[in-house]
């Protein structure tokens, strides 16, 4: 089913509910990542589906298409969910380390991926939404950047040099912080 519209927000952690409970259900790790993630740390962006990154396949959900990094699954209400399969140690402890939102008013918990995970996660993917919302985490003063440049260091082994990653995303924050510094002392 092809969306008109954008989901509520309401819609959203519906879903996100939906493909969680699935995944915990069917024994498999799970946690939100992606723009729905960048909702519950307090971003204003807009997304049209729930994202997550899972540490198997989830056979009780439907499977649409499959694509390189998993495959997109569509909950209930119509909205979209891609799922990530990765078995690197990035992933695997966003997952372990997840915060644990419950949602009363449509069940839970949800797990979502910590500011830091998520900061490193959307660095190494390196597409322009990614790093626009790394450039916000970093500048609202919602990540430290050390601590994002530490889970490279430690876990970006498999998906590019640790320290080089690091070194990258320290360049990059600090870009971000005199750019935002900038645009403050213009605009007064």
């Amino acid at each position: 089913m092809k969306r008109d519209n954008w989901p509520s927000f309401q819609e959203l952690d519906a879903a996100a509910i939906e493909i969680a409970h699935a995944a915990l259900m069917d024994g498999v790790g799970i946690v939100a990542i992606g723009g729905y993630a960048m909702l519950y740390h307090g971003s204003d962006r807009l997304t049209l589906d729930v994202d997550f990154a899972a540490t198997g396949d989830i056979p009780s959900l439907p499977h649409l298409k499959r694509s390189r990094r998993g495959f997109h699954t569509l909950a209930t209400n119509g909205v979209h969910g891609d799922i990530v399969l990765r078995d690197d140690l990035l992933h695997y402890q966003a997952i372990e380390t997840a915060i644990y939102v419950n949602y009363y008013n449509i069940g839970g918990p949800l797990p979502v991926a910590r500011k830091e995970y998520l900061a490193a996660m959307k660095f190494l993917r390196h597409r322009l939404r990614d790093l626009r919302d790394v450039t916000w985490l970093v500048t609202q003063g919602r990540v430290d950047p050390s601590r994002v440049m530490e889970i490279l260091s430690n876990t970006a082994m498999g998906l590019a040099s640790g320290a080089r990653a690091a070194d990258r995303f320290n360049h990059y924050a600090a870009e971000a912080l005199a750019a935002d510094a900038r645009d403050r002392t213009k605009h007064g």
